[in-house]
């Protein structure tokens, strides 16, 4: 790892998943992380009129630039915006899967849990403000609805293309 390090714009809640996960910040991913070799692909020669990282406040998330065998971190220590952009959402779809993935085990036979007790865990777990919890409930309903949607249609599907064995 370096001592560069990039500010990423993302939520709140991403941010204190992403603590939660790797670390206080800055955030110094492991060798073989997916953000890792994301921030590896996406460095480019420092510009010219660079003027330093923007703070974004609460949203600031302080990510260390990887250590780049065929790259120079002296000058190759700028990510471009686009970058920044694609590596939040990245990072939100992270924790999204993963919010999911806790909410089809609360759900299941063994735990059965109520989804606000389990939309609670969930954030209690990674440290999220609960604040966020109505973000949260409308996701998972969000979630579900499209799961229904998709099953609904494919049900559609095969029951208009199924073709029955002639009798003879």
């Amino acid at each position: 790892m370096s001592q560069f390090t990039v500010n990423i714009k993302c939520y709140p809640y991403v941010i204190s998943y992403i603590e939660s996960i790797y670390g206080p910040q800055p955030i110094c991913f492991p060798k073989k992380d997916r953000f890792n070799t994301m921030l590896a692909f996406s460095v480019i020669k420092t510009p010219r009129d660079y003027a330093g990282e923007h703070d974004f406040g609460k949203e600031t998330l302080s990510v260390c630039l990887p250590g780049m065998e065929d790259k120079n971190v002296q000058t190759w220590n700028y990510v471009p915006e686009c970058a920044k952009r694609e590596i939040a959402t990245a990072m939100k779809a992270l924790m999204f899967s993963e919010f999911h993935f806790h909410m089809d085990r609360a759900k299941s036979k063994d735990i059965a849990f109520n989804v606000h007790s389990s939309i609670y865990l969930f954030m209690e777990k990674y440290e999220i403000c609960p604040s966020a919890f109505d973000m949260f409930l409308q996701a998972r309903k969000r979630y579900l609805t499209k799961l229904r949607v998709a099953r609904n249609k494919s049900k559609k599907l095969s029951d208009k293309g199924t073709l029955c064995p002639s009798e003879v």
